[in-house]
Formats: C-alpha cells, sequence, structure tokens
C-alpha cells in the first residue's frame, strides 16, 4: 500500500516520515436548556424524540461526535499546524524549506 500525504499527495516512501493528524469534533453542551413555559423534562424529551424521529443514527451521531484522521508529510504538517484554520497571515509567507526532525 501507498501512503501518500493528504494535503500535497507526495508519496511517503516506507520507513519515511508521516504524522497521523486526528481532528475530533465534540457538542459543546453547556448544561443549559432554555426552559419553555410550563415544559416539564418528560415533555422536553419527547419534543427531542419527535425532532430527531426518522434522521438515520450516524447523522445524529455527527451531531454529537465526529472523528477524522489525515496523514500529512513533514512540511504539511508544519503548515497545518502553523495554521490550521486557514485564516488570512496579514502579508507572511511559510518557510521555504523545514529542517527534518
Amino acid at each position: 500500500m501507498t501512503l501518500r500525504c493528504y494535503k500535497c499527495g507526495k508519496e511517503i516512501s516506507p520507513g519515511g516520515t508521516s504524522y497521523i493528524i486526528r481532528i475530533i469534533s465534540i457538542s459543546n453542551f453547556n448544561g443549559i436548556i432554555e426552559p419553555q413555559e410550563n415544559m416539564d423534562l418528560k415533555s422536553l424529551i419527547k419534543e427531542i424524540e419527535e425532532e430527531i424521529k426518522g434522521l438515520p443514527e450516524d447523522l445524529i451521531e455527527e451531531e454529537i461526535f465526529k472523528e477524522k484522521e489525515f496523514i500529512l508529510c513533514p512540511r504539511c504538517k508544519e503548515l497545518f499546524f502553523a495554521n490550521p484554520f486557514g485564516k488570512k497571515l496579514d502579508n507572511m509567507k511559510p518557510p521555504e524549506s523545514i529542517p527534518p526532525p
């Protein structure tokens, strides 16, 4: 099996350096539920059940937890960690070369 960098496509030779980047998204429930007038917990649960009725389980699960993994070469790993969200860097440019680990 040929290993390739997910970002640049560079082939990673057997025994070569590569990195697994794992991204995990977990719902950030803060414990606050806005109560509706005269609604008890049983009614709230019933309302939630109605909202998700018919939705595939995997879609519901992805709203709470999702995980992805990517293999990156050393350069792409450094670029990823320098700016993981691709924000504008105000005319900054990444270095032309990155020393080996």
